[in-house]
């Protein structure tokens, strides 16, 4: 393998659109700025990644579509499979052949699930490849988490990023959810207990139109709405930190979220045969174990089973979270720095591959 040839490909094939995509464009902006190799992703949706990338971005690594021409293309001394994709079959042919034989690395899905630590870092052989198998987690004996630098977990232009008439006291809840959210009952519930907040929706949330209908028949609401254009992550980012409570889904925004100490409601992209609820079980057992408050982790709980069940979201549901906000708020604080101490998973697999490579 020659010194010019380039030293990370990473695949990802996008399933939950923002949230793949989302989670490939942070690890290839960290990695890119936690080492001085070059970074490669190759990607079946790069329109969409493209749409999330800011300048910076941009010069920091290269965007290619997936699927390749493997004839163009030398294998890379360090091979990243995202969320368990399979190589092209062309290009793990290439590899094989390659000397010295490159080293392949599988970076699933982040889960708090316990089994994932005794499989973190188990090789799979495809000889003469190996492969071994990476899982972000919550824990120590686990990969960790997509950290950023801690300045970045800051709004960045905070008094720009909202209009300026908007009072800086006023409650702000940002939504992001899939379309099997209740999110007309949770929004209509509010409405009807006065609650003062502004609602901080993306323009292509796809339950836009209803939730836009809903305005137009509520004119006189307590509820203000701020609908954002499709923005790049890092703008994204910001408002999310502006908003005091975080209706996320999927991997990225869900991740972002408690990296940024912000209490949340975490819709989990749905699996058949119900497959998602021991992940989204997992999380919430560990998420609350330094929860003391029993109302409080009553509440989060069925608050959490409704909006992935798709159960209407009544009054009561939202004052029980309201009235716990505050006790939400610190615990969501408490378990950013547990996050923030753990070495960072780009940190944590760069440690590896240079360790299994003097092996």
């Amino acid at each position: 393998m020659s010194e010019e040839s380039p030293h990370w490909h990473v695949f990802c094939r996008v399933i939950d659109n923002f949230g793949d995509a989302g989670v490939a464009l942070r690890f290839c902006r960290q990695l890119s700025l936690r080492q001085h190799q070059r970074v490669t992703l190759f990607i079946d949706d790069t329109s969409l990644i493209l749409s999330l990338m800011d300048k910076r971005d941009r010069q920091l690594f290269v965007v290619k579509q997936w699927p390749i021409s493997p004839s163009t293309v030398l294998p890379a001394a360090r091979i990243i499979s995202l969320f368990g994709c399979t190589l092209p079959k062309e290009y793990s042919e290439l590899a094989k052949a390659t000397h010295p034989l490159p080293q392949w690395v599988n970076v699933e899905h982040l889960s708090a699930e316990s089994w994932i630590e005794s499989f973190h870092l188990k090789p799979s052989p495809h000889p003469p490849l190996v492969e071994y198998f990476f899982y972000p987690g919550f824990t120590t004996t686990s990969g960790g988490l997509i950290q950023e630098d801690k300045c970045d977990l800051t709004v960045r232009g905070r008094n720009t990023i909202l209009p300026h008439n908007d009072a800086p006291t006023i409650f702000k809840i940002f939504i992001f959810c899939y379309h099997s959210a209740p999110l007309i009952s949770f929004i209509t519930s509010l409405h009807t207990l006065g609650i003062v907040c502004q609602i901080i929706v993306p323009e292509d949330l796809p339950l836009s139109v209803e939730l836009k209908n809903w305005q137009q028949h509520h004119p006189y609401s307590t509820l203000t709405f701020l609908w954002l254009p499709r923005l790049v992550q890092t703008e994204f980012d910001d408002y999310l930190m502006a908003a005091d409570l975080l209706f996320v889904r999927g991997e990225d925004t869900w991740a972002r979220a408690q990296l940024m100490g912000k209490p949340l409601i975490w819709q989990i992209y749905p699996q058949e045969e119900d497959a998602h609820w021991p992940k989204l079980e997992a999380f919430l057992t560990r998420y609350c174990e330094q929860l003391k408050v029993t109302d409080a982790i009553r509440s989060i709980i069925s608050f959490h089973t409704k909006w992935n069940k798709g159960l209407t979201i009544t009054q009561k549901d939202c004052q029980d979270l309201l009235d716990n906000y505050l006790i939400l708020k610190e615990h969501a604080q408490i378990w950013q720095d547990s996050l923030l101490i753990q070495t960072s998973l780009i940190d944590q697999l760069v440690q590896f591959l240079e360790k299994n490579n003097k092996n």
